[in-house]
C-alpha cells in the first residue's frame, strides 16, 4: 500500500560534482530512467537528459502529456525510484533513498481503511517507533490545520474523497518535510472542491514554508498554484518550457478568469503543450 510519507532513512550521500548552488534545494542533472519491458525485450524510457533546477521555497508546478514521466521525476526525487543515469541531488547531497526531509502525496490517498483518521496520521512515527507526545501533539496540529478538526476517529470510509485527501495531505506534512511532493493530489476529487483545496492548499504552504512540486494535468492549477510552471515533452520526457508567474498571490481560478495575464499565459502553455500532446494511449506516466 503506498504511503504519504517516508518511513526509512537512506536520504542522502555525498554529491558526485561539488561548486553547487545553495539556493537550489533539488537539482537534477541528465536524467535518464529506463523501464524494463520484459514481455516486449525492449526498454521504454520514461526520461531522458531531464534537467531542473527548483529553488528553496519554492512552489513548482509540473504538466505535461500523459506518460512523459512526471511521476517517474517525482519518485526518483522522493527515492523510490533510482534513475539509469544522471543525479538528483536534494541539499547538494545525491539522492540514495527515502528520507524524512521529503514526504509525498498521492492521487488515491493511500489510506489504511482499518485506521481512523488519527491513527492513519500517526502511522509513520509508530513504525518508527516515535510516537511521544511530542509527535501526537503534531498529529493533532496537522490534522486541524488541514480542516479536519472533529473528524479525528472517523474511518476513511465515512470520509469524502476531498476529505481523504486532507487526511493524506496531514500525515504528509505532519514529519515537517522540507520538500513536499505532490502527485495530481486533487485530480478523483469533484471541481468545487477541488479549487477549495486549491486555496487551502497555497495558504498551508505560506504557514509551512516548504518546497513543493506538484504534478498536475491541469494547466489552470499549474498556473494558480505554482511560482513557476514547468511544461515537459512527450515521452521521453524533458523540460521544455519554464514558465515563471509573476501574478499576485493569493490566486484562485475565479479571481483570475478576467485577469489579461492570466488568460495569455494560459493560452501560451496550452499552445505548447498541444504541440507534444499524441492522440495515441501512453502509459508509464
Amino acid at each position: 500500500m503506498a504511503s504519504n510519507m517516508s518511513t526509512t532513512e537512506g536520504d542522502t550521500k555525498a554529491p558526485s560534482q561539488t561548486s553547487l548552488n545553495s539556493q537550489y534545494v533539488i537539482q537534477a542533472r541528465n536524467l535518464v530512467v529506463e523501464y524494463d519491458r520484459t514481455r516486449e525485450k525492449t526498454k521504454l524510457v520514461a526520461l531522458y537528459d531531464f534537467s531542473l533546477e527548483v529553488l528553496r521555497g519554492e512552489f513548482v508546478t509540473i504538466v505535461g502529456p500523459s506518460g512523459c514521466g512526471k511521476s517517474t521525476f517525482l519518485n526518483v526525487v522522493m527515492g523510490l525510484n533510482k534513475p539509469t543515469a544522471g543525479e538528483v541531488l536534494v541539499d547538494g547531497k545525491l539522492v540514495s533513498g527515502p528520507g524524512k526531509d521529503r514526504a509525498m502525496v498521492f492521487q488515491d490517498y493511500g489510506l489504511m481503511p482499518w485506521r481512523t483518521v488519527i491513527k492513519n496520521v500517526e502511522f509513520g512515527f509508530e513504525m518508527r517507533g516515535e510516537l511521544t507526545k511530542e509527535a501526537k501533539d503534531k498529529v493533532h496540529h496537522y490534522i486541524h490545520l488541514v480542516g479536519l478538526g472533529g473528524f479525528e476517529h472517523a474511518y476513511p470510509r465515512e470520509l469524502s474523497g476531498g476529505m481523504c485527501q486532507r487526511v493524506g495531505l496531514a500525515r504528509a506534512l505532519v514529519v515537517e518535510p522540507r520538500i513536499l511532493l505532490m502527485d495530481e493530489p486533487f485530480a478523483a476529487v469533484d471541481l468545487i472542491t477541488r479549487e477549495l483545496m486549491q486555496d487551502e492548499l497555497a495558504q498551508i504552504i505560506v504557514q509551512t514554508k516548504q518546497t513543493v512540486v506538484f504534478v498536475t494535468h491541469s494547466v489552470d492549477e499549474a498556473i494558480i498554484l505554482g511560482d513557476q510552471v514547468i511544461l515537459l515533452t512527450g515521452r521521453p520526457g524533458r523540460v521544455k518550457t519554464k514558465v515563471r508567474v509573476n501574478l499576485p498571490k493569493p490566486r484562485s481560478e475565479r479571481g483570475l478568469r478576467s485577469s489579461p495575464e492570466y488568460l495569455t499565459m494560459r493560452d501560451h502553455i496550452w499552445n505548447e503543450l498541444s504541440s507534444e500532446v499524441s492522440m495515441t494511449p501512453q502509459k508509464g506516466d
